[in-house]
């Protein structure tokens, strides 16, 4: 558990080695990961898995539950377990708060993991990010800024039966 001015956050930390920090969706919480946890665990990985405030074993306090306000807390919480970059993987809503801290803090990620991904078109640099084809039926396009991102992959897993990974 680490304590600070929003209250208890509980923090899952098993393994030692490369760490690999785990954030989960909304109304969610680190359980949804053990399975994963006891895998990077036996792989050599230590593991933080954050149950985000507000959800799983962590106080609901006032205070900024923003994408960028519960960013800047996970660098707390990895100041609080002695981490200087770790490996990110997040899901859902969590994703919003993983690419937050990829936006606002890039010297302590790693690698950048979205599963289910929900993030904000501003965090994209979507401007208009996409736009209806005339029937209303399919998206046409997206535009999508990816500078400075490095390495990024749209997974296609609509067109073929199985998924396809388009680097942009």
């Amino acid at each position: 558990v680490v304590t600070d001015a929003r209250g208890r956050t509980y923090v899952l930390d098993r393994g030692a080695g490369p760490v690999v920090l785990l954030l989960h969706g909304y109304a969610s919480s680190h359980v949804v990961y053990l399975s994963l946890i006891e895998r990077l665990v036996a792989a050599g990985y230590r593991v933080l898995a954050v149950d985000l405030p507000g959800f799983g074993y962590s106080d609901r306090n006032p205070g900024d539950y923003s994408p960028s306000g519960l960013a800047s807390h996970v660098v707390e919480i990895l100041d609080a377990k002695g981490v200087d970059r770790a490996d990110v993987i997040a899901h859902s809503w969590g994703a919003s708060v993983a690419l937050r801290l990829a936006l606002d803090h890039p010297e302590r990620v790693q690698r950048l993991v979205l599963t289910s991904a929900w993030v904000y078109e501003e965090q994209l640099g979507l401007r208009d990010g996409f736009r209806w084809s005339p029937d209303g039926r399919s998206i046409a396009y997206w535009q999508l800024d990816s500078t400075g991102v490095g390495v990024f992959h749209l997974i296609n897993t609509t067109d073929t039966l199985y998924p396809e990974l388009t680097p942009i």
